[in-house]
């Protein structure tokens, strides 16, 4: 999965169901195949099925409510399931990142401030988590912050492909925010560069280029 080798992926899976079948790991990898592939609904299904046959198994959560916020925009289940596991699982900082990014783009920032507390301290933040904390800035006001946070998570983002996504998110974020105030030019230029970032296969890349067509 790491190395995007989707195409050998199936042969372990089949391994997997042979040697494994009916347990845990083998929902979860099947469940992670097919959202790699895009088949949404049958992940979800898996999904359940893995955290069912065990039920304090993180992972599970963590790509559960990844997929409902990230991909479907269901934030009501993305938040219904966080807060599941993060009861569960106190201060795992995965967990805690994706519900506190939840409430953030039901723009519930106040939510999202309050569960981020729990993990602000913890030295090993990752980028992913140091983004979110940039996005929970934009949407207080602080875009210079919000900004400098996002600069910092592609810093340290592990591959080349999610250094981009990182700026391609801020963009869309600072854009929103503009729009928002009514800020058309300033929107349409962090669009563009949203747009421009190259990585088609994001969510961030069709959201950009929804919101540029409805600009004049």
């Amino acid at each position: 999965f790491d190395l995007r080798k989707t195409n050998i992926i199936p042969e372990y899976i089949s391994i997997l169901k042979e040697r494994f079948s009916g347990e845990n790991l083998h929902y979860y990898y099947e469940a992670k195949y097919k959202y790699s592939e895009g088949e949404l609904d049958a992940a979800i299904k898996l999904f359940h099925a893995s955290i069912e046959k065990k039920p304090n198994f993180s992972p599970a959560y963590i790509m559960l409510s990844f997929v409902y916020a990230e991909c479907l925009k269901d934030y009501d289940n993305a938040i219904k399931f966080g807060e599941i596991a993060n009861n569960k699982f106190r201060a795992n900082v995965a967990i805690v990142n994706n519900l506190a990014y939840a409430y953030l783009m039901k723009n519930e920032v106040s939510k999202a401030g309050s569960v981020l507390q729990e993990v602000l301290e913890n030295k090993n933040k990752n980028f992913c988590l140091i983004a979110t904390i940039g996005l929970l800035r934009i949407k207080e006001g602080d875009i210079q912050e919000g900004s400098s946070l996002y600069n910092l998570a592609s810093k340290i983002a592990p591959t080349e492909y999610f250094k981009k996504v990182v700026l391609q998110k801020k963009n869309l974020e600072l854009a929103k925010y503009y729009l928002d105030n009514g800020d058309e030019r300033r929107a349409k230029e962090l669009l563009i560069k949203a747009v421009s970032m190259k990585q088609s296969d994001t969510f961030y890349y069709e959201y950009a280029k929804e919101l540029l067509s409805k600009i004049d």
